[in-house]
This record gives C-alpha cells, sequence and structure tokens, in this order.
C-alpha cells in the first residue's frame, strides 16, 4: 500500500481520518452544486498556471511513474512538466508542475492553489513531495506556491493568467519541515497497516484545515451542549485537558476557563437553565431606529476567477436582494430584485434598489459588516451611485448586535447569534425547513448554475422562485425577530 500525497495531507490533519480512509468506505453523500464548482473551478486555476510555463507538457507516463523521464533531463525535450507523478516503493506524489532549472542543475517544484496566499497545510503538500524526489534521488531546487492575486482586477475581455496568479517562494519554510518527514511518513505508513481503528482524542482537527467527511461517524456519541459548541470555543490546553478527564458537557467546564464574553455567556445560559434578556436595554436600543425601517438583504456570488468587468478574484457579486419595508403604523411592504442573466448585475441592483430606499429610514441588515462591504464595492462598480451608497451605509444597523452584545440569550441559541439559530426560537412559526434553497451558500451557486449552465424555461423559472422565497425570508426574518423584540 502507497501513501500518497492526498493520504499525507489527511494524515497530517488526523490520522484516524488517513485509517477511515482506507479501511472504510467513504461517507455517501450529495456531491452540492458547490462542491462541483469548486472543484470545477480547481481544475481552471491550474490549467491557467500551466500557461505560466510556456515549454510545459502533461506527464505521458502516469501510470508507470515519470522518475526515469524526470532523471534524464536535461537531456529530455521536455523543460516543464504538469502533472508528473514520482513513484517508489512506499511513497508516491503527482506534481501540479515541475520544471528543470538549468543554472541549479535541480528541479522547482510549484504546487497550485485557487486561494490566495501559502498556507501551512501547503507546506505539508510540498514537503511530501519534496521528501518523494529524495527518496527517487532527483535534486529538489525552489519550492514554490502558485495562488490567486486577490488585487488582480478582470478588464472584461481575457483573463490574465501572469496577473490573476502570482508566485510565492516558500522553499524556506517547506526546509524546516523536511527534518521531520522521515518520521512522519512512516508513522502515516505505519497507520495504514494497522487492523484497529486509531484512538483519536477528537480536539479541532475536524474542521482544520478542511472539514473531514468522517466527522459524522467520529461524532456518533458526542453529547448535545459539548465543548465543542461552546461560543468562543476553548482555547487548545484547556480543550486537551477536559478532553482527557472525558469532560465534555459545557455545564462541566471550570468559570476560570472561559476567558471571552460571550463564551461566559454561552455557559451561564446553560449553567443557570434560564433565558437572559434585558427588555429596557433592548427598547431603549430599537427605539432610537427611524421610520420607515428597511430591512435589507444581500445574496452574493464570489470566485477565484472575476467573472465581469472591474470585478478582482473573489469578490463578491450582489446578484440579489430583499428588502421588507415597516412604517410605522405596521404596513409592510416587500421589494426584492434578482439578476436572471449572465451579466453584471452592479448597475440594474443599485438603480433598483435606490428606487426602493427612500431619504430617511433606518436600513436594519444582519451583520452589517457583509452589506457594507457589498455596497462599497458596489460603489466602486458604479461610481455615480457612491452617494447613494454611502448614506445607505451610514443609516445602516445591525440587528445581530441584540445577540452578540448578550442582550438576549438563550441556550437553545447554541452560543451563535446566526438568524437561523435565533430566528426558530423567537419564531418558531416561520422556519426555512420547507424551502428548496435553505441557506446562503446553496443560494450563491444555485444562482451561478442557473444563469450558466443555460437551464430550460420551466427549470429557470423553479430556480428563481426557489432564490426569491429564500432571500424573502432572510429579510421578512428580521422584521419577525424585530417585532418579537419591540414587544418584550
Amino acid at each position: 500500500m502507497k501513501l500518497t500525497k492526498t493520504s499525507f495531507i489527511q494524515y497530517i490533519q488526523c490520522s484516524k481520518a488517513l485509517w477511515l480512509a482506507h479501511h472504510k468506505a467513504l461517507p455517501k453523500g450529495e456531491f452540492d452544486i458547490a462542491a462541483k464548482y469548486r472543484k470545477e473551478e480547481g481544475y481552471t486555476i491550474e490549467k491557467l498556471a500551466y500557461q505560466l510555463f510556456s515549454d510545459g507538457v502533461i506527464s505521458a507516463q502516469p501510470e508507470n511513474g515519470d522518475n526515469e523521464v524526470v532523471k534524464n533531463l536535461p537531456t529530455s525535450a521536455a523543460s516543464t512538466i504538469f502533472q508528473a507523478v514520482i513513484r517508489n516503493e512506499y511513497t508516491e506524489c503527482r506534481c501540479d508542475i515541475i520544471q528543470y532549472n538549468s543554472s541549479t542543475q535541480k528541479w522547482d517544484i510549484y504546487e497550485v492553489k485557487s486561494g490566495t496566499n501559502a498556507k501551512e497545510e501547503h507546506l505539508f503538500d510540498l514537503a511530501f513531495q519534496v521528501y518523494c524526489f529524495q527518496q527517487a534521488n532527483i535534486p529538489v531546487g525552489g519550492v514554490y506556491v502558485v495562488h490567486v492575486n486577490k488585487e488582480y482586477i478582470f478588464d472584461g475581455v481575457h483573463i490574465e493568467p501572469e496577473k490573476l496568479q502570482t508566485v510565492t517562494d516558500v522553499s524556506e519554510r517547506v526546509q524546516v519541515i523536511m527534518p521531520d518527514m522521515p518520521a512522519l511518513v512512516e508513522d502515516a505508513l505505519s497507520t495504514l497497516k494497522k487492523n484497529e481503528e486509531p484512538n483519536v482524542l477528537i480536539l479541532k482537527q475536524c474542521n482544520s484545515p478542511y472539514p473531514c467527511i468522517f466527522k459524522e461517524y467520529c461524532w456518533g456519541n458526542i453529547p448535545n451542549e459539548s465543548i465543542y459548541e461552546l461560543a468562543g470555543k476553548l482555547n487548545d490546553d484547556y480543550l486537551l485537558e477536559l478532553v482527557e478527564k472525558n469532560q465534555l458537557l459545557i455545564k462541566d467546564i471550570p468559570e476560570s476557563y472561559l476567558t471571552r464574553k460571550d463564551s461566559k455567556r454561552h455557559w451561564e445560559s446553560i449553567t443557570k437553565k434560564a433565558v437572559s434578556f434585558d427588555s429596557r436595554k433592548i427598547k431603549d436600543e430599537l427605539q432610537q431606529l427611524i421610520f420607515p425601517l428597511y430591512f435589507l438583504d444581500y445574496e452574493t456570488f464570489s470566485s477565484a476567477i472575476p467573472r465581469y468587468k472591474g470585478y478582482h478574484a473573489y469578490q463578491q457579486v450582489v446578484f440579489q436582494y430583499s428588502l421588507h419595508i415597516l412604517e410605522e403604523s405596521g404596513n409592510l411592504d416587500h421589494k426584492e430584485f434578482l439578476a436572471t442573466t449572465n451579466e453584471d448585475p452592479s448597475t440594474a441592483l443599485v438603480n433598483t434598489l435606490q428606487s426602493h430606499i427612500g431619504a430617511t429610514g433606518t436600513i436594519i441588515a444582519w451583520n452589517m459588516s457583509f452589506e457594507k462591504r457589498c455596497n462599497d464595492e458596489l460603489a466602486r462598480l458604479c461610481p455615480d451611485r457612491t452617494a447613494f451608497l454611502e448614506d445607505v451605509n451610514s443609516r445602516m444597523y445591525d440587528l445581530r448586535r441584540i445577540f452578540q452584545d448578550g442582550l438576549y440569550v438563550d441556550r437553545r441559541f447554541k452560543g451563535s447569534s446566526s438568524i437561523k439559530n435565533v430566528l426558530p426560537v423567537l419564531v418558531p412559526d416561520v422556519s426555512y425547513k420547507s424551502l428548496v434553497v435553505q441557506n446562503g451558500n446553496a443560494a450563491s451557486f444555485s444562482w451561478w448554475e442557473m444563469i450558466d449552465r443555460k437551464l430550460t424555461a420551466t427549470e429557470q423559472k423553479k430556480r428563481c422562485e426557489d432564490l426569491l422565497k429564500y432571500c424573502g425570508l432572510d429579510s421578512l426574518a428580521m422584521v419577525k425577530i424585530y417585532q418579537y423584540l419591540i414587544g418584550l
């Protein structure tokens, strides 16, 4: 059994995950739209990176390995190989890009990533590749991460790989890891050979740096209101100590371990078994808002490769909004916008929004920093609407603050101030459960599939309805929560 690059990265995150991946059936689950998109985008990013190396060729020996081809350079025709496979007795890696450096007479290794910087987990990825080269007696020179340049702005004509992507030299950082590699590889191989499932303490590795596909399996016996759910999280030392003692409930955490206000509030809501709220402070806060109240929610899409002129990598494309307008009389009106074509929606969206928002009145959002950032970007794209968008930002109020600041605490929120946690507790008759689209991530990629995949007219109509229902409920949920709070 060979240790591959993918398996080694799995081991670095959690040795139990490595063992499960090779000895248990992988969890069955729907490969959702978001995962499909990210996978496809990753392939596209890699192909764009190839264009940075004009003399590159695709590996001709992926099944047998490229060891001999690589060793024979520089007499071989190709000095740059894409997807080269280095195969040894116990290890194997596939390299995104390798390039022979005639000056050093060594191979430089390039790992392509769709993120915007070189991360710690990328270093182990590259360290394993260097280790495979060393085992094959192939000299390695520089080690690099090719990643996305977030400052690149698309000109609307064609993507320029040399501007979209940037190369970061991580050679020194990888060299720091190399002395540990023989022992790490040996332990990973030993883990693979075990007949018994490894006993690994559950700490923070289940979600970092990647969500583990075996989390549901491993967490089968984790109780409700566990220490893993604590708002603000425990520091590593305290978490390890409690797990080793098998003290897994929030109520059993010593008070002295709670170093954050949100952690302390969450702990108290469970230990005291009481809902805590300050109705006077809540009312004082909300009574400062100016009618009409505009409850605004955006839906957005972002990608590593910018899609429209003037956009940078990972910039949010605001494609939809829902706006509920509450008059002092109690009258409630609803306005909305949804882009349905594969064109930059910014101008149409801002113009429509301006027609729906009057010159006075508080604009309410949930986690308003997000909407404000979107408005800042929209102002850059629509400079003639800058004054309007700046005015919107200056009038904005974050309803989430009530819960973030601890003015209303309920253990059923599970330590979170997300609207998805607050709504079912305060307004149980309003729910997302019956919706086809139930969260922002699903909305984002459902929209992109709709405008990019050329759905049938019937499918497009249904997709529009689903998106409008979801975004509409986001803004209505704020109305309902506001009405509940003001009625305390």
